[in-house]
């Protein structure tokens, strides 16, 4: 399977405002500073009032606003009204003046860029870490670097007292030096102030943040504490605490900030939106949702409201109302180039690729020298599998913006891909050095560590991304299958389970965790059923709009249309079983199509591919492209080859693209989908009476066995029975650790010690891992089996040399209750017989069907007693294994496993009967 998730992106708000500039936008702190406070008397208000208010930005710091602010209230002075700041849009004189007061509250945010700051990733360390609702979202790290928490700066309500002091007291010239952010000479002021003064509670929130500035958070956080227990409904100090607490990854401290803040009688924007943001990030996003329309019914001309609350609705797979949100910002602001990129994430989260390619290219007319949109364009190349183009764009992104952690993560991730893994880690590696906290960047790390074979170090990575974003969904993934790789099934059913917890639409943990339940000996076929059934039940309402009602094409007689949909058309075991039915199949009755899943495609792909009248490459492509691809094609049967195994297109299949369906081949059960018709299986695999009520697909049994096996090319010669050689039997099994649970363990050092002297050979890529050998090791130590009696291996260089450990075989041993399928067949081919359990689900009877359609049923064991007996038996008779070793190629060669014309008949028959059956 493959370990590769879904991870997030953070978004950046937008830098400017549309709207000419006419003049310098008033800072509302002017009268404040320089002058005393003198009550307003209130006024009826008059038409128009609204667009004549002063605009201040949603985004504030404690001194002044950030350039990437955008709409917000204010808090009046003592003494003066609340007032609503409401902005009509439109092509009156009122929407005009409201353009113009935009564009000089840019202007201003122009000017403050230019003044020094503090280092802008303690500001902005925290991000949206995942896009709930879309696991295969390409977009990962894509649309931005939106700050996560939004300081407010002081307001006149909140420096409550500033203006019974002389506009030339230490705490207004200190609040000069902090709007120009020469924060050194604005605590120093603070400092003079609170000698006299020293209960203030907007000079501590003030020195607070200044100290915060200079590098010193502890001490600030503690002053800005200090100010809110003198002040407990501090809405402001209590927001910023909050945004201090988030850089220091005290998410918790900071959830509880933010919630004060929100709690408090004020008109602040800022704890909404900041509150909802962490929540999207902690994986509640219904309640963010809530929170952002508080936030946009409070101010409705509030941008980064709006941004807010299309991204809580993105995280609950609510994209399309998601992309509603984002369109109409576009048609309120059509030259922001940060709203135009927002809306290409959108569109490219509905599979919406040529959409969103448009509105990324939109922003960068806006912005050419943006360094988001290149990202998210590099983004979508890399879903589509454009890997040269997904490096340049990367690689743009990061010359306009040099530090920028999230096109260097994405940069890694193509390169690995690209299975360039030493560049992709260390691409990996220095975005961690720019953002550390950046859950998504370790969860790659660990990917790419894992392809360079390093899973103690991939695990460590999974580790690190989980402190950083407890809960990430990728990453426990990721751990799980890793966990699976190394034959710890019931750690790896953890991490699935708690992966769909945390994302309950992850579609591919979904189905990883089905999968790893084939590997549990205690799971039944009715749980299988009642598992395999929920993600039906999970994933199928957000599809239900992409299915329509098909009217096909009953003419008698004439050329089915056939679609093969995998991800496996490679160098893949499957392969050696597809290939035979292809190369046999009428082309004068049977048109093919392949829907090929495969993103590196190799000399494998290239010789399936000529079998094939036409050949559609599904990556990239949405569930709805894909379903529309099927349908353009009109495809009569479509057979899926994956089932719940790595990169399937399930999901694509609860719209029922094709009239008749069937699962075979890559999965050893049901997938549990009623859009599925058929699986094709045989009577040995699933026995009738048996089987049929613990699937979800009606079973249709190929009378000559559900496999035809095609030899490699280049397989050595049968070799002599190695212990003629040896002077000692050598037991082997070359499956995966994860089919190799403690009942097998135990049976098999059973026969060890029963067959003096005898030795046991495994294989299995795991092997490499130390944890994974000691793992081992201890286990059929526990059961009196000495490690020296043990002979691990992990690679060989070639198909050829794999094949070639067999010569040091005497007997092969089929794993119990998850038999092997290609393991048995190399074994059988290279004159090695294969001892087999038959157990009471298909997964346990696929050994039993093979050695069947050989003609050696008597391999079967009934038990795990049986199995030892006939173990024993058979070591203990070397001339009925050489005489076995003699005969096996030649009987296989002549079996029905090996017929490919006899079973594409039979294949051909079954695809006709499910056609004539359609109603």
């Amino acid at each position: 399977m493959c370990y590769a998730c879904s991870p997030p992106s953070a978004r950046r708000g937008p830098r400017s405002s549309p709207g000419p500039r006419r003049r310098r936008a008033k800072d509302p702190y002017d009268d404040l500073i320089r002058r005393p406070h003198r009550p307003r008397v209130r006024r009826r208000p008059r038409a128009g009032d609204a667009h004549r208010r002063p605009r201040l930005g949603r985004e504030q710091d404690p001194a002044g606003e950030r350039p990437a602010d955008q709409a917000h209230r204010g808090v009046a002075p003592r003494g003066e009204p609340h007032r609503r700041h409401r902005a009509r849009r439109g092509g009156d004189a009122t929407g005009r003046r409201d353009r113009q007061r935009a564009a000089e509250v840019h202007q201003r945010r122009y000017r403050l860029r230019r003044r020094p700051r503090d280092q802008d990733g303690r500001h902005h360390a925290a991000r949206l870490s995942h896009q709930r609702g879309h696991p295969a979202d390409p977009h990962r790290g894509g649309a931005g670097d939106r700050p996560l928490a939004r300081q407010d700066r002081p307001r006149p309500g909140a420096g409550e007292g500033l203006t019974a002091f002389p506009p030339d007291n230490a705490l207004s010239r200190g609040l000069e030096h902090h709007k120009a952010g020469r924060w050194q000479q604005a605590a120093g002021l603070y400092l003079e102030f609170l000698a006299t003064h020293p209960a203030h509670p907007a000079a501590l929130h003030l020195l607070g943040d200044a100290s915060c500035r200079l590098g010193d958070p502890e001490t600030g956080i503690a002053l800005i504490r200090k100010a809110i227990a003198l002040k407990p409904d501090y809405a402001e100090a209590l927001n910023n605490l909050g945004a201090q607490l988030l850089a220091l990854g005290r998410r918790d401290q900071a959830l509880a900030s933010f919630r004060a803040a929100v709690r408090c009688k004020t008109q602040l924007l800022a704890p909404l939106i900041n509150l909802a943001s962490l929540l999207v990030e902690r994986g509640e996003a219904e309640e963010a949702i809530g929170l952002a329309r508080r936030a946009t019914q409070r101010d409705p001309s509030s941008v980064e409201a709006a941004r807010t609350l299309a991204s809580a609705l993105r995280a609950t797979g609510r994209l399309a109302e998601s992309a509603v949100v984002c369109e109409q910002l576009v048609r309120r602001y059509p030259t922001s180039a940060d709203l135009h990129n927002d809306l290409g994430f959108a569109l490219a989260s509905l599979g919406r690729s040529d959409e969103a390619r448009a509105s990324y290219l939109r922003s960068l007319e806006l912005a050419p020298d943006s360094a988001h949109p290149l990202n998210n364009l590099g983004t979508l190349c890399r879903a589509q599998g454009r890997l040269d183009e997904a490096v340049e764009f990367f690689r743009r992104a990061l010359s306009a913006t040099p530090t920028f952690a999230e096109a260097m993560h994405n940069l890694g991730e193509a390169l690995a891909a690209m299975g360039r893994t030493d560049e992709a880690v260390t691409a990996l590696r220095q975005s961690l050095a720019w953002r550390p906290e950046l859950a998504e960047a370790w969860n790659s790390l660990g990917n790419a560590l894992r392809q360079q074979g390093d899973d103690e170090a991939g695990a460590s990575a999974y580790r690190e991304a989980l402190r950083a974003q407890p809960g990430h969904a990728g990453a426990l993934n990721n751990l799980g299958l890793l966990q699976w790789h190394h034959g710890e099934v019931s750690a790896a059913i953890g991490s699935f389970r708690e992966a769909l917890r945390s994302q309950p639409d992850f579609d591919r943990a979904h189905s990883n965790l089905l999968f790893a339940l084939h590997g549990e000996p205690s799971t039944t076929p009715a749980e299988l059923l009642a598992e395999s059934r929920a993600f039906e039940l999970r994933h199928a309402p957000p599809r239900a709009s992409l299915a329509r009602p098909h009217h096909p094409d009953r003419t008698p007689g004439r050329r089915l249309r056939v679609g093969y949909l995998s991800p496996d058309l490679r160098q893949h075991s499957c392969a050696y079983f597809l290939e035979p039915l292809l190369g046999a199949h009428q082309r004068e009755a049977f048109e093919l199509f392949a829907y090929a899943e495969v993103r590196r495609p190799d000399a494998v792909t290239a010789r399936l591919r000529s079998l094939f009248d036409h050949w559609r490459s599904t990556v990239g492509l949405s569930d709805a492209a894909l379903v529309e691809q099927i349908r353009a094609d009109r495809i009569d049967v479509l057979v899926d080859l994956a089932g719940h195994s790595a990169d399937n297109r399930l999901t694509a299949l609860l719209a029922r693209p094709a009239p008749v369906q069937v699962t075979w081949l890559g999965y050893p059960g049901t997938t549990g989908l009623s859009t599925l018709d058929y699986r094709l299986t045989d009577h040995c695999s699933d026995p009738e009476g048996e089987s049929d009520a613990f699937h979800s697909e009606r079973l249709l049994r190929l009378d000559g066995g559900l496999h035809c096996y095609l030899p490699h090319a280049d397989a050595p010669e049968v070799s002599p029975l190695p212990s003629s050689r040896d002077g000692h039997i050598t037991f082997g099994s070359f499956n995966q650790l994860a089919k190799m649970n403690d009942g097998v363990v135990a049976a098999w050092s059973r026969i060890l010690r029963a067959v003096q002297g005898s030795r046991l050979l495994l294989k299995s890529s795991a092997l490499s891992q130390p944890s994974a050998r000691s793992r081992v090791l201890d286990a059929f130590a526990s059961h009196g089996v000495a490690a020296e009696r043990l002979e691990l291996l992990a690679w060989t260089a070639s198909t050829r040399d794999h094949l070639q450990l067999y010569q040091r075989v005497d007997l092969a041993l089929d794993p119990f209750p998850y038999n092997g399928t290609a393991t048995t067949c190399e074994a059988l081919w290279m004159g090695v017989p294969v001892l087999s359990l038959a157990g009471g689900r298909h997964s346990a009877r696929v050994g039993h069907s093979l050695l069947s359609l050989v003609g050696h049923p008597e391999l079967v064991a009934s038990s795990v007693d049986d199995h030892v007996d006939r173990a024993v038996e058979l070591a203990s008779d070397p001339s009925r294994l050489a005489a076995l070793r003699a005969s096996l190629r030649d009987e296989m060669r002549a079996s029905p496993l090996c017929d490919a014309p006899r079973f594409a008949r039979s294949v051909e028959d079954a695809f006709r009967r499910m056609w004539s059956a359609l109603p």
